[in-house]
């Protein structure tokens, strides 16, 4: 007969997920299992490698070899208590915003035998951005998952990033002109004939009035674009537990603003 499996872990009840290995003493023996307590056969799954125990089972083994009867059964109860405990995520884990404009992502809380109230909060926004949560505090219900609606909220570009207006142009010629006619117009003739000819007084005058008209020009043949400004930042969002035993966790959410 071929010699007994034996379990690298004993039975026992644990508070974490175990990994259990199975061997045999015999040359050339295979190992047959199961893990809902029933007698396993040559039938049975083929042992191949470490057995992850995760929640309570009970592992029953025999190892078969040519040339011998099939082993005893080895059997073993593995029974997993952990401790009490949340995950948080977050769906998606990027989001870009215009600025003056808002955003959302949705955080989830898985509970694993926890019971008590999680409280949300974020920190790392950029300057000019806020967030809230909606609502802000999750209470597990029957141990599903629940979740939250986080809203990132920004404040509209300012106006060096957005550029110079049309209306900022029209200021720009209403205040050239009386300034051409102060110069040109009110000028003393002994001003005018100290430029020395009316032939270089005429080619100061062009060269005023080019320069007036590019800054009175309400759209350009070819308007220049306005800057654009990516503002990237990684909020952190923490889940935290109060009174004893106390748990915190936090994820992050990449967020770009576009001004």
């Amino acid at each position: 007969m071929a010699a007994t499996p034996s379990f690298s872990i004993p039975s026992g009840t644990y508070t974490s997920a175990q990994t259990v290995t199975i061997t045999d003493s015999t040359a050339g023996a295979t190992i047959y299992f199961t893990t809902d307590g029933t007698t396993p056969t040559i039938d049975s799954e083929q042992y191949n490698g470490p057995i992850t125990v995760s929640s309570t089972e009970t592992i029953n083994a025999i190892a078969a070899a040519s040339g011998y009867l099939s082993s005893g059964v080895a059997s073993a109860t593995y029974t997993i208590s952990l401790a009490p405990d949340y995950q948080l995520s977050v769906t998606p884990t990027t989001l870009s915003i215009v600025a003056g404009q808002s955003g959302t992502a949705k955080f989830t809380v898985a509970m694993n035998g926890f019971n008590s109230a999680v409280t949300l909060a974020c920190s790392g926004l950029p300057a000019g951005a806020t967030c809230s949560f909606a609502p802000s505090s999750l209470t597990p219900s029957g141990g599903n998952p629940v979740s939250s609606i986080l809203t990132v909220s920004t404040t509209t570009a300012s106006a060096a990033l957005r550029g110079l207006s049309p209306s900022s142009n029209l200021l720009n010629c209403a205040l050239l002109v009386p300034l051409f006619g102060v110069i040109f117009g009110v000028a003393p003739p002994r001003w005018r004939l100290a430029i020395g000819s009316v032939r270089v007084f005429g080619v100061i005058v062009l060269l005023a009035l080019a320069t007036g008209l590019t800054s009175c020009g309400g759209q350009a043949a070819n308007p220049s674009p306005p800057n654009t400004t990516e503002v990237k930042s990684m909020v952190i969002v923490t889940a935290s537990t109060s009174g004893s035993g106390a748990i915190d966790h936090a994820t992050s959410l990449t967020i770009t603003i576009t001004q």
